[in-house]
Formats: structure tokens, sequence, C-alpha cells
């Protein structure tokens, strides 16, 4: 393979990362933790429960630890807090304070704003490819190398 075009190919995957996460609020608030706040207040309209953090995990594809530490960091901000879970009392539940869901629904506004423009630039045929481009490359970057292990864990 052409390690120029390597190394350009590694090159455009940073700098789409760089640019995605520039779509973080001036709150502080990441993309990340803005999809999880807007799980956790999805979660709660729904069954009217707040989340569990091994929830919170499965649904993002995230480690244990990692949610932790994204949590962590969302309650100190005081956009999320905790209690103890009435049935399971060696587990915390997880809901959005009044601040919290303010600060998602102002950077899901941000967001769906920019896919817009994004769209409009693009053209949805373009678009869709570029998603099942996405698609493949998730797909390649998950599957297990000569040693077992994938890219991506």
């Amino acid at each position: 393979m052409d390690q120029v075009l390597s190394k350009k190919l590694l090159c455009k995957i940073f700098k789409f990362k760089k640019a995605t996460a520039q779509l973080s609020s001036s709150s502080g608030v990441s993309l990340n933790e803005v999809l999880a706040m807007t799980i956790v207040d999805s979660q709660s309209e729904k069954s009217e429960k707040s989340l569990l953090a091994v929830q919170l995990g499965e649904t993002l594809c995230i480690t244990n630890s990692a949610v932790s530490q994204m949590l962590t960091s969302l309650e100190k901000k005081g956009f999320v807090y905790r209690d103890i879970n009435a049935s399971d009392k060696r587990q915390y539940r997880f809901m959005l304070t009044n601040e919290g869901r303010q600060v998602t629904q102002q950077m899901e506004d941000e967001i769906d704003r920019t896919m817009r423009r994004i769209i409009l630039r693009f053209g949805e045929d373009r678009i869709l490819g570029f998603m099942d481009m996405l698609d493949d490359f998730s797909e390649i970057l998950t599957l297990p190398n000569k040693n077992g292990n994938t890219v991506l864990k």
C-alpha cells in the first residue's frame, strides 16, 4: 500500500476528529457529554425512571470506567445528579438537573443547525454516501487483527 496515501488518510481522519470536537459548547460540554445527557434525559422521559450508569455505557458502547468519569465530570458541572436506586442499593441512578437540560437543549439546537448546514451544502445523496463510508470505516476498525485485538478497543 502507498505509505503517502496512508499518512494522508490518517491526517484527514484526525482533521475530521478535530473539527467534530469543535462542536462543544462554551459551557465546557463535549459532544460525548451532550450525547450522554441526551440519552439520560430521553430515558427518564420514556420510562419515568432514571438511567443506570451500566445502561448508559451499553448504549454509548463505552466502558464502565469511561461512563463513570463522564458522569462524575457532568455532576461536578451541575448537569446531572445521582441518587441510590431504590430497587438495588448498590447502583446509582442518574438524572439531568434543570441546568443540564438547558445546556443539552442549547447544544442539540446548535448541533442541529450545524448538521442542516452540512446537509444543505453537500446534499442528501452525498451525506448518505458519507454515512455509508463511515459505517464501512467503523466496521474495518472493529475487526480483530491477527492478535485478536481491534483498533478501537
